[in-house]
């Protein structure tokens, strides 16, 4: 029900809403929300489960969760959300316009 940037045989178990796509190779999952901590594991090309933290607004790093169950934190620059971008095309007497705009769900 989501447009997507990740196939959705990919996501199985997972919500594209609350899912990243990881970006690159040697991405670093980190023991806390600094580029000085300690790396638990590389990631390449990883999908994610973002763990919401209302105390990183905007966040320069989102904690995560991978399919193990392994927690640690990414550069919030890292990745791509799964779920993509929706907008809202609405017919109007001088054509048809972009009415809405915006990311997830």
């Amino acid at each position: 029900p989501y447009p997507t940037c990740v196939p959705s045989s990919e996501l199985v178990g997972l919500d594209p809403i609350f899912t990243l796509a990881i970006t690159q190779e040697s991405a670093r999952l980190l023991s806390g929300p600094a580029e000085t901590a300690d790396v638990r594991k590389p990631l390449d090309y990883d999908l994610v489960e973002v763990i919401p933290d209302p105390a990183f607004e905007p966040p320069a790093f989102y904690r995560v969760r991978l399919n193990g169950g392994t927690t640690g934190y990414i550069k919030s620059t890292d990745g791509y959300w799964a779920a993509g971008y929706t907008m809202t095309v609405t017919r109007r007497p001088d054509g048809w316009r972009i009415t809405a705009f915006y990311g997830g769900d």
